[in-house]
Formats: C-alpha cells, structure tokens, sequence
C-alpha cells in the first residue's frame, strides 16, 4: 500500500488543508520517498520526474523504495540506508548528512523557544508556557501517573510516559508499549511522516463491537534522535477520558494534532485558528 504525504507545513505532515511547501513524500513499506521539486505532487506530470533520495543522505528507515505508480521509469530502487543525527540529551541537532529537503522542512520554522511571541499568554506561578518548548523537540521523562479510559474501559496506565515537547504545541505523551492493553489495538489505515520522528504507524481501539479508528499512532522505526519513543504509542485525547497525574486532560485545538492540554499550560496553542504557520 502506498501512502502519499505532502512534506508541509507541522510536525505531522498529511493535513490536506495545508498548502505544499516543500518537496511530496510518499511511503511504501514504511520507506520514504521524495517526488519531483518542491510543491502540490502531479500525477500527470510525475513520468520520469520522481527522483530517488539520493543513498549518500542515508535517508530512508528500511526496507526498499520502489516505483510511484505514477512516476514510471524516473523512479529507481535503493536498499536499506538511515538517517544519522546528533543526539543531545534527547533532542536533535542538524547533521550535513541531512537531505536537502529535510533540512528545509526543519528549518522553515519561526518559533523555536528562545523568544515568545507578542502574542503569548506569560504564565503565573506553576504554570508553564509551550512557547517555551524548543523546536527541534525535547523528549522529557514524565513519572506523574497517565491514566488512558475509553468510556471506563482501562487502556493505558503507566508512571513512565515520555512527554515530547515542541514549541506552541501541548506536548504529546508516549507510553511504554508493556504498560498498554496492547489486545484493545488493532492497525488502522493511513500514515503520516514527521521531521523529526519519521514515518508514523496508526492504531484504532476495538473492543465488544465497539471501534474509535485512528485514535492511537506510534513511530517504531524513529529517526535518529527519537529512538526514546520507538517502543511507545501516543493517543488522542477526543472520545478518551485522560488524566495525568489525576488531572484532567483536554484535546489538543484544531483534531489535527495529537497534544494533550493539561491546567498548568498556557498557550495560544498550535491548531487554533489562524495558527498554520506557528
């Protein structure tokens, strides 16, 4: 099955209503690939244009690239390569090894959490502001309890979450596979590739003919950099009852993204309206 993503704008890159900045990926086999210049893909105009990731960029997770169905013979096979980066303290740095377009996508971005916007809420005591986050994103040890229910029924609970913290967003919570009623999940469709992360694998919940589609993802194969998670999932908040530390938890704005709110943060956040470019 192949998945076409457009390498856009945010940390998760398959929203249809953001406009193509940089260069369009598509994934077969959990391998990713680079199409054509920068901008909206064209199938009719992709004969002969779709390029390989250049091997000496050690791009792709695993695996084989093979041909785009639309991209005819311009489309050549490579063998398995990786993505290197420098690894601080669980946050990524930039590498000359880095592909030209993944460099683009990460660098395009405004707000890096060295400087708040006029427009930032400035938090009170024991509040914490997510124009504070760094971008490239912090994976952080979270022991407060995170406590996931679907409409009561125990999905999740676990004292040993990693909490991802990117700049305007409300930070995603990745919990340890061990701690998951891993028999709730099953594989949903779909895919998604992230700049830092990589190529995402959804879940959807099914229990006693019930089924929430596409309320889970995961990154088992993670760049370099986010290996911390690579045996973690993540949840959405919306049709869930979370609790971290035995606070309530609210989904992140906008559906698009994947952050949990909790009452000590302070935004505006990242899905908000008017909050594409963030």
């Amino acid at each position: 099955m192949t998945d076409r993503l457009r390498f856009a704008h945010g940390p998760v890159l398959a929203d249809p209503a953001q406009p193509a900045a940089h260069a369009d990926l598509w994934i077969e086999d959990g391998v990713i690939c680079e199409i054509g210049a920068p901008g909206r893909f064209d199938a009719a105009a992709a004969t002969g244009s779709a390029r390989r990731i250049d091997a000496s960029a050690r791009l792709t997770i695993a695996g084989r690239v093979n041909a785009h169905p639309a991209a005819g013979a311009g489309a050549a096979a490579m063998g398995q390569h990786f993505l290197p980066h420098d690894r601080l303290g669980g946050r990524y740095s930039m590498s000359e090894d880095t592909p030209d377009w993944l460099q683009r996508a990460r660098s395009q971005w405004r707000w890096r959490g060295d400087a708040r916007p006029a427009f930032a809420q400035t938090p009170g005591p024991g509040q914490a502001s997510v124009w504070d986050y760094p971008r490239p994103p912090a994976l952080v040890p979270d022991t407060r309890e995170v406590i996931v229910l679907w409409d009561g029924l125990p999905v999740a609970r676990t004292r040993h979450a990693i909490r991802l913290l990117e700049t305007s967003h409300p930070p995603s919570f990745y919990l340890p596979w061990a701690d998951v009623d891993r028999s709730l999940l099953v594989p949903a469709g779909g895919g998604s590739f992230c700049e830092w992360k990589g190529p995402a694998r959804y879940w959807s919940l099914a229990h006693g003919g019930r089924r929430l589609d596409g309320i889970a993802w995961s990154y088992p194969q993670p760049l370099a950099g986010a290996e911390a998670i690579a045996e973690s999932v993540a949840f959405y908040a919306e049709g869930l009852q979370c609790s971290v530390g035995g606070a309530p938890v609210t989904p992140q704005p906008g559906g698009f993204y994947g952050g949990w709110v909790t009452p000590e943060l302070v935004g505006p956040f990242k899905g908000e309206p008017g909050s594409t470019g963030w």
